[in-house]
């Protein structure tokens, strides 16, 4: 799971939490992210402000989990962690 995942839950309005094992790497998903989303609103399938919308609002959170930690999100059942 990934991006992608990401992507739609942020569309939907849920709270995002990416957290990857690698150094940089949920930074890398929510710079996909945010790529698709302007990309969508280029090709008019989101309305222009609606990218803005999306990240101006509260609820993402970009974290770096080892293998032995236990993602906080997961942990307070956050609505979506991709």
């Amino acid at each position: 799971m990934g991006h992608g995942i990401a992507h739609v839950a942020a569309v939907m309005g849920a709270d995002v939490r990416l957290y990857d094992a690698l150094a940089g790497g949920a930074q890398a998903g929510l710079d996909k992210v945010a790529k698709n989303l302007a990309n969508c609103s280029h090709e008019r399938v989101l309305p222009p402000d609606a990218v803005d919308r999306i990240f101006r609002r509260r609820g993402w959170h970009v974290g770096r989990s080892g293998p032995d930690d236990q993602c906080p999100a997961c942990v307070r059942g956050s609505r979506a962690v991709a």
